[in-house]
């Protein structure tokens, strides 16, 4: 039998397998899925030590995984669904009345158990010095449920509000252990650890998490932790967490007899949420449909359904939302009126709708009535944080930013910093309108994407994290300021810089020359750009030949390659940047929403392609060049590596070499023709050559005939500080589908600590390279830095094909600074 870590891996090959080819793979990798979650969930011990491979092969797998993981997860609510009768959830204690006295004989309790100001683990944690009659013991359970629910009025937590809440659930197992209670207490602690995540605490819910999981475990219900940390996951937005907790939670259910049906339930709720959080509105809607309003909800649980379904909405601007939630309102009148609990969600959802329908009727007669009475029945501080969000002014977001940024600090991995900044990302998209020049500045630290710079964090066994107040105020004492890092930055080789952002729809430019200049562009167009970047590979195909209207073939004229050009330039008018002509280099930093922006084709104020007048870098992220711009240069004598796999017998890469034979040869090149390299590159500069195709950004695999390639997880480099790729389309970019950072094969190469790396935003014509590298190569051996050889190597393919598609292709990523010297 295969063991867990072998099926782990024949998991990755498959994923990268059925790319272009699902159908061939899909009952294999199913298989294997429902296999390897089957043996992870036979004890705590198995799963702790297998987890964290599992979710990372789910996660750097990325989209060829996620499919499959969707489709698992589906197939098994459908099945748990199906597994009836279940059994019905005794709620008899919250419908008690409280005995009298309760309270008194609760904080003595408490005081006893936690009068040495320790922090105990849930998971070895028991309430001790309980009194010994059912009727108290009972009471004591009610107001431990109460008072969880009481706490999670207050959506945004601090320090204080955090330590009682975690006493609170601390208190409530040895209770609910002794009163053959679990199910009710473990369904509670699903609002404490929802309102650590809303309060900027996620990484603390996932320690809690995790301590819950071993908890389980030792109680002999392990699918209610598991069900804790989908729950959790869900609210973070974090994909592939999510749809792993939720699978091990079903598939620990697999056997059961009489499955509470109050976990059923909320297994649906949360799967609805889920993926209305991450945008799967298809998804949500095909579930919705099927199981929304079937006949075992109650009619809360029917309405939070409803409302997970129409807030879902809200994230394409649904254009029949108002009326249709108009409807809703007039029809569930009383009972969402009923209530702060019933009415929160709502009122939310009627102040997003506010803001994003400007014409949406909130009049007495419409929506307006709800919102009156809403507002009057929620307390202030309940929806207050929410409404400073929605509507806040700069000086309110201002703080609100910092505070998050602050407590996300404690995020120890990358691969959670990007779901747990969701949150400041919205802050930041909110500010950026109304804010100043270090409001901007503090913004773009979030939306050029951070987690570049992000440094995972050591941790041994899992702990509850120690949770400490935030004041905005400390913000420099913490991060660096980044008016300081613009000065050093810029002024190191004399450059301007620019940095651009979306904020719903709309672009924000800062431009550095000396001075900043603030504004939003006023000849963007969103929807020019939506349909631009989806024409932009076959806007970009270049060619030396073209068919005449006789049906020859001849050569494309220079005239036409300049015709292009200016065509393009039409066609780019809603990105026209205000920057001057000027020789000074331009450092760029886009956010992630504009990744598939070409920076080489970015027009200055006059219309004219900015990177033909002066060197254009994108330096990714002001932390980012920061880190990386006083590391050594390279050496006068900078050596180069070459990987060209001739050997593969590809007709169009052994033509690419014959052109570069001479120039590789004659600048010392160590060459490696192997199809599968056996010795990884490992020079100062490194060079790679395949094919690419257009998805590159996303699978991130090399091709070097039609049915060999290459995963980059492939030992194909091992170290370098420049990196050009003579691969299509490897310099293009986008934004992740569902997290915060962009997704290229760019990034990679920079967390394997390349510095700079230059590639093709779209498809290299075989004939640029013979021009460019001896070009690129040549200003590098007489001085110029990088920035500047990338341009002047640029110019020379220019010089004989002036068409965008030609001299535009190769792009400068990272630190533009680096030159050769002694």
């Amino acid at each position: 039998m295969q063991t867990i870590s072998e099926r782990l891996s024949l998991l990755r090959h498959l994923f990268r397998l059925q790319i272009g080819n699902s159908e061939a793979y899909e009952q294999p990798i199913m298989q294997n899925l429902d296999q390897v979650y089957q043996l992870i969930v036979a004890d705590y011990a198995t799963y702790r030590s297998n987890v964290a491979p599992l979710l990372d092969t789910l996660d750097c797998e990325g989209d060829e995984s996620l499919s499959y993981t969707i489709k698992f997860f589906l197939d098994l609510l459908k099945y748990t669904t199906s597994q009836e009768p279940f059994k019905a959830f005794d709620e008899s204690i919250v419908n008690e009345d409280l005995p009298e006295g309760i309270s008194e004989v609760y904080y003595e309790v408490i005081r006893k158990n936690f009068q040495d100001n320790n922090q105990p683990r849930l998971s070895e944690f028991l309430t001790r010095f309980l009194p010994t009659d059912i009727t108290t013991l009972r009471g004591l359970m009610n107001l431990t449920i109460e008072m969880m629910h009481h706490n999670a009025d207050v959506v945004n937590w601090n320090k204080d509000q955090i330590d009682t809440a975690f006493m609170t659930i601390l208190f409530g197992r040895g209770i609910a252990k002794q009163l053959d209670q679990l199910e009710i207490y473990y369904m509670a602690i699903g609002i404490f650890l929802e309102r650590l995540v809303t309060s900027g605490q996620a990484q603390m819910a996932r320690n809690i998490c995790e301590e819950c999981i071993l908890a389980a475990y030792n109680d002999g219900v392990p699918e209610y932790g598991f069900y804790l940390s989908f729950k959790a996951y869900s609210v973070m937005s974090n994909v592939h967490g999510s749809l792993l907790y939720g699978s091990l939670c079903m598939t620990s259910l697999l056997g059961k007899q009489n499955i509470n049906v109050k976990l059923i339930k909320q297994l649906h709720i949360t799967a609805l949420k889920f993926f209305r959080n991450i945008g799967l509105h298809n998804v949500l809607k095909t579930l919705y449909d099927e199981y929304g309003q079937a006949g075992f909800w109650t009619g809360y649980e029917r309405r939070t359904n409803l409302h997970t379904y129409l807030s879902s909405q809200l994230g394409h601007v649904d254009p029949t939302l108002p009326e249709e939630l108009l409807k809703v309102l007039s029809t569930e009148k009383d009972e969402i009126l009923s209530g702060p609990e019933e009415c929160m969600p709502w009122l939310t959802m009627l102040h997003n709708v506010k803001r994003l329908y400007p014409n949406a009727d909130f009049t007495e007669q419409g929506l307006g009535f709800y919102f009156r009475k809403m507002s009057e029945i929620v307390p202030n501080e309940s929806i207050q944080p929410l409404v400073n969000i929605i509507e806040g002014d700069a000086i309110s977001l201002k703080d609100m930013l910092k505070a998050e940024i602050l407590k996300l600090q404690n995020t120890n991995n990358k691969a959670d910093f990007v779901f747990d900044n969701d949150m400041a990302i919205k802050i930041a998209n909110r500010l950026l309108p109304t804010g100043d020049v270090e409001d901007f500045l503090v913004s773009m630290s979030l939306k050029s994407d951070y987690s570049l710079t992000f440094e995972n964090k050591k941790s041994g066994d899992v702990i509850v994290a120690q949770v400490e107040d935030v004041d905005p105020q400390d913000f420099y004492t913490v991060l660096k300021d980044p008016k300081e890092q613009v000065k050093k930055i810029t002024s190191a080789i004399g450059a301007e810089l620019i940095l651009l952002a979306l904020s719903e729809r709309d672009l924000y430019y800062l431009h550095y020359d000396g001075e900043y200049h603030q504004g939003k562009l006023e000849s963007w167009e969103f929807g020019r750009f939506k349909q631009w970047r989806t024409d932009l590979p076959k806007k970009m195909l270049f060619d030396t030949t073209t068919k005449s209207r006789s049906g020859e073939v001849r050569t494309v004229y220079q005239e036409e390659f300049e015709q292009q050009g200016e065509a393009m330039r039409k066609q780019l008018d809603f990105i026209k940047l205000p920057v001057g002509n000027g020789l000074k280099p331009l450092f760029i930093i886009k956010d992630t929403e504009l990744s598939r922006l070409p920076h080489n084709l970015l027009l200055n104020g006059d219309g004219k392609f900015i990177a033909l007048d002066r060197p254009v870098v994108n330096i990714m992220s002001l932390d980012w060049q920061d880190k990386v711009m006083n590391e050594p240069g390279l050496p006068i004598d900078f050596s180069k590596s070459i990987w060209i796999p001739t050997d593969a017998q590809d007709f169009v890469i052994e033509q690419l070499y014959a052109k570069l034979e001479d120039c590789l040869v004659g600048e010392n090149f160590t060459i490696n023709q192997k199809s599968v390299i056996d010795v990884p590159l490992s020079s100062n500069i490194d060079i790679i050559c395949s094919h690419g195709d257009r998805d590159i950004s996303r699978y991130h695999s090399f091709f070097q005939n039609q049915d060999q390639y290459l995963h980059v997880s492939e030992d194909i480099v091992e170290k370098g500080e420049v990196l050009i790729l003579f691969v299509c389309h490897s310099g293009s970019m986008q934004e992740d589908i569902f997290r915060n950072q962009i997704d290229s094969l760019i990034r990679h190469y920079f967390d394997l600590g390349f510095r700079a790396i230059i590639a093709p935003f779209w498809a290299l014509h075989l004939y640029i390279p013979p021009i460019w590298l001896p070009a690129f190569l040549g200003q590098l051996k007489n001085g110029e830095n990088i920035a500047t050889a990338v341009f002047n190597a640029n110019k020379q393919v220019h010089n004989q094909y002036p068409t965008p598609a030609a001299w535009a292709c190769m792009h400068l990523y990272g630190n533009g600074m680096i030159k050769a010297a002694n």
